[in-house]
């Protein structure tokens, strides 16, 4: 198309603005056919020379696999770098992928939580949303193992006291029939008694 020819030539000139609208009609097929890894070299090439927007676009492309071999780790390092330039967008997109974790990135809720802030605070309304979001999955979370700590702490109690009852007897079985006789028995009854209380 005409605007394509028009920015090709505008690249031919070194102008680092129009690497990334080239990168953006190979990615989005606008007057010529679709071809991400065309959209990845020149979105790089816009990056490499300065363009920081076109690192919001290589962390997509690196995210989702286009053009390029799919790394969450990689996406991170160019949506920090669009990032450090305002974009809430990339701050917003950082906070999805240790949210949920993916290739070469840990789950990571503090980071989640941190990246979403930081895009609340550049004006991401859908960030808002997502944090509160992934809050009460925390808490609803911590509930959950908190009840599960208590149930394990009160059956092991529990299996303690029948553990010392049963030794308890044992033992005042044992003494009883040490001693031998009626004054035997009732001690041994005693300590058997004494020793398997809760």
């Amino acid at each position: 198309s005409e605007a394509f020819q028009w920015f090709k030539k505008g690249a031919d000139k070194y102008d680092k603005r129009n690497y990334r609208w080239l990168g953006i009609m190979y990615y989005n097929s606008e007057g010529v056919t679709k071809n991400y890894s065309e959209a990845f070299k020149w979105y790089q090439r816009a990056a490499d020379n300065g363009d920081t927007d076109s690192y919001f676009w290589l962390g997509k492309m690196y995210r989702n696999g286009e053009g390029v071999t799919r790394d969450h780790y990689q996406a991170i390092k160019c949506f920090k770098k669009a990032a450090k330039n305002g974009s809430s967008i990339s701050m917003y997109c950082i906070a999805e992928i240790y949210r949920y974790g993916g290739i070469n990135v840990s789950q990571n809720y503090d980071e989640a939580l941190k990246w979403y802030q930081k895009a609340i605070d550049a004006g991401d309304s859908d960030a808002r949303r997502e944090k509160e979001s992934l809050e009460r999955v925390i808490s609803q979370s911590s509930s959950v193992n908190t009840y599960s700590s208590s149930n394990s702490y009160s059956s092991s109690s529990n299996s303690s006291r029948k553990s010392s009852g049963v030794g308890g007897m044992a033992a005042g079985a044992f003494i009883g029939g040490f001693l031998g006789g009626s004054i035997g028995e009732l001690i041994g009854g005693w300590i058997g008694n004494n020793l398997s209380k809760d």
